[in-house]
């Protein structure tokens, strides 16, 4: 599948890293036969160009809707609990990354926050955001998602908000610039082609002094390191590029981004998606998820699975 788009991507086809321009890059074969190259300066780990897939084909309805996982025997896409805000995690992690983006704002002075969703799927963060104002008078949502079915989902469940579907890569007037107060981009980065152009565009977007807030995989995690290709984050073909917070603060740097803040979660040893939690998974969450392992490891330390970023546009 992935030979037909190798011409698609000439430009990434480079012997110098992708982020920092490094000679120092290591060319790496995992157990399922996908070619990665590793950064001996940053860190930062991408796969080859000629594993990449078409985002267009990819990222449908069957991918957020649980179809892909069942087929796929839950290697690729959102198990089906994901379809449905009210049976998965990740509700809590959105109520928390609400608060981070509350404590951005002074609520008191701001008459609407215009918030947009890059890569917002069926539009359930947007929708916590809207149940969850948490003191703003006024909030406009919108969305970015490449699928018109899924695109259609979204807007039904956000009430018929504003939800593009657009490749931003190649959009030049239909999404707004200099628009929006936060941008998310929630389990999104490690999924482009071509990470430092969509970031471009997105600080376009943005307001002067306007936020970013997005999560990836942490390549310089903990469990990155014991597990290696067996790391439950590691998902060729749809996980493209791999980012640790040396790579991540160089490339937002060269893309119009300030990070202001910077820390990671998710428990150490712990190797499986919540969907198909083991004995094992159960064990590493009773032992090593409270306070002082989260501290140590994700505030200190930063060595989580997931890397949390606020940047602020230049």
């Amino acid at each position: 599948m992935h030979r037909e788009n190798c011409a698609r991507y000439d430009e990434l086809r480079t012997p110098l890293c992708y982020v920092c321009q490094s000679p120092r890059m290591i060319s790496i074969s995992d157990r399922d036969g996908f070619r990665h190259l590793s950064c001996g300066a940053c860190r930062l780990v991408r796969l080859h160009p000629d594993h990449f897939v078409s985002g267009n084909s990819f990222y449908t309805e069957p991918y957020f809707n649980g179809q892909m996982y069942s087929e796929t025997k839950g290697k690729y896409g959102y198990p089906t609990c994901y379809a449905d805000l009210s049976t998965t995690y990740r509700a809590a992690h959105y109520r928390e990354y609400i608060n981070e983006i509350v404590s951005l704002f002074d609520i008191e002075q701001i008459r609407t926050l215009k918030a947009l969703d890059f890569g917002c799927g069926y539009g359930f963060f947007l929708k916590t955001l809207l149940e969850n104002t948490n003191g703003i008078s006024e909030i406009e949502v919108s969305g970015i998602e490449l699928d018109a079915g899924v695109c259609a989902r979204a807007r039904a469940n956000l009430h018929d908000a504003l939800v593009y579907c657009v490749d931003l890569k190649t959009d030049e007037s239909i999404v707004p610039r200099d628009y929006f107060d936060i941008i998310t981009m929630l389990d999104v980065l490690e999924h482009l082609d071509n990470p430092r152009v969509y970031l471009q565009r997105l600080a376009e977007c943005a307001k002067k002094n306007g936020y970013l807030l997005l999560s990836t995989p942490n390549i310089e995690s903990f469990n990155a390191w014991l597990y290696g290709d067996r790391w439950a984050l590691h998902s060729p073909p749809y996980h493209t590029y791999y980012f640790g917070p040396r790579s991540i603060r160089i490339l937002l740097e060269q893309t119009g981004w300030r990070i202001v803040d910077l820390y990671t979660e998710r428990t150490i040893f712990h190797n499986e998606r919540s969907g198909r939690e083991t004995w094992r998974g159960k064990l590493a969450r009773a032992l090593f998820q409270n306070r002082f392992w989260d501290q140590l490891s994700n505030r200190v330390m930063h060595i989580g699975s997931i890397m949390i970023v606020v940047a602020q546009r230049c």
